[in-house]
């Protein structure tokens, strides 16, 4: 006959069982939950504009965190795996996204300028990675940090070779290798507010907006020289008053001139072609303009931060459509900013206050 001691023993180790076996089970619900309970609503919402029948504007995703690229990861592990990491910790990436202003793509890379993290992001669409790319140098022997890049980053251009960052604190562009090694700051004798950036692959041409000096700078990439200097502060065509951001596509340059209430467009030279807009608190009009830019048909998008929508027009100005509205959830806006648009037409918005960029796609005629 067992003993007392070993039927409390056993009574004992089938309760702590039970209890490691009841943790476990919630471990597993936890994880899974973190999986699919952000991730989730993201792949059960689908919004179009301007209506279901009549798709012209498709909501793809959202992404504010690096967790949120690899929702799937959790689901293979087994359940002791997730128990041990619990107990034990395990490494995360808990890199995110504080107040994205502004973006950039290039072979399924997406760069992200976050002035309130004093750096550029880098998402790698093929590797489902997100990264705090740019934002201090590797440092000395005898100073282990690193020096920080940036104070105030606020737009980000990519080409096939480089990156160019502004920073309007700092009054220069910043240029560095795809591997994100430094190698030439622009404009610290001229700039006195670098804001939006613009690239012509195909002529080997930077455009600078500044925003203060009511300009736009045009430099050579592969010399670095500045080859012109256009615009000057003023309300008629061709003048700015505190232009924000600029887009060049379709042998043209896009510039929101923000402070005019329009959208200005010039040839590759700095030529006044054409405008539109003006101010005003309804659609297709402009209240505050930021971001710009221009899908493969030539539609124009507009980044209206205190309507929280994107407003779309013809070269025209005749309003096409209006994508989002303000708010937090998926597909409406707080604040936003940047916006840009690559050759496959996806759309990428900085939705600045709401800490994320969101995706969309226009799907043509």
């Amino acid at each position: 006959m067992k003993s007392y001691n070993e039927f409390n023993y056993n009574i004992l180790r089938k309760k702590v069982l039970l209890i490691l076996l009841i943790v476990v089970v919630i471990i597993n619900i936890v994880f899974v939950f973190k999986a699919y309970g952000v991730s989730k609503k993201e792949v059960n919402f689908t919004k179009y504009w301007p209506s279901p029948e009549n798709v012209k504007i498709k909501f793809i995703r959202s992404i504010s965190n690096a967790e949120q690229l690899q929702p799937k990861q959790e689901e293979k592990k087994s359940l002791w795996s997730k128990f041990t990491n619990f107990v034990f910790g395990e490494k995360e990436n808990k890199t995110r996204l504080q107040r994205p202003f502004s973006l950039s793509s290039s072979n399924e890379e997406l760069y992200i300028a976050d002035p309130t993290a004093q750096a550029v992001y880098k998402i790698d669409f093929n590797e489902n990675e997100m990264n705090k790319f740019l934002y201090k140098d590797k440092g000395s022997f005898f100073s282990k940090d690193g020096d920080s890049y940036f104070s105030n980053p606020i737009d980000v251009v990519v080409d096939d070779k480089r990156i160019f960052v502004s920073d309007s604190a700092q009054q220069e562009v910043l240029v560095f290798s795809n591997d994100g090694e430094l190698i030439k700051r622009l404009g610290t004798d001229k700039l006195k507010r670098p804001t939006g950036l613009g690239v012509n692959r195909e002529k080997n041409q930077l455009y600078i907006v500044d925003t203060i000096e009511n300009k736009v700078y045009i430099y050579d990439t592969e010399t670095y020289k500045l080859i012109k200097i256009f615009g000057k502060r003023g309300v008629k065509p061709g003048r700015f008053n505190y232009p924000i951001d600029i887009f060049i596509r379709n042998e043209k340059v896009y510039i929101s001139d923000s402070m005019n209430f329009r959208v200005q467009i010039f040839d590759l030279k700095g030529d006044f072609i054409s405008e539109f807009g003006h101010l005003g608190d309804s659609s297709g009009s402009f209240a505050r303009p930021k971001g710009i830019a221009v899908d493969s048909e030539g539609h124009i998008y507009v980044v209206d931060a205190l309507f929280g929508a994107v407003q779309i027009f013809n070269e025209e100005g005749k309003l096409l459509l209006v994508v989002g509205e303000k708010g937090t959830d998926l597909g409406q806006f707080w604040l936003p900013t940047g916006i840009h648009i690559d050759k496959q037409d996806n759309i990428y918005i900085a939705d600045s206050y709401n800490h994320r960029i969101q995706i969309f796609k226009y799907l043509g005629k």
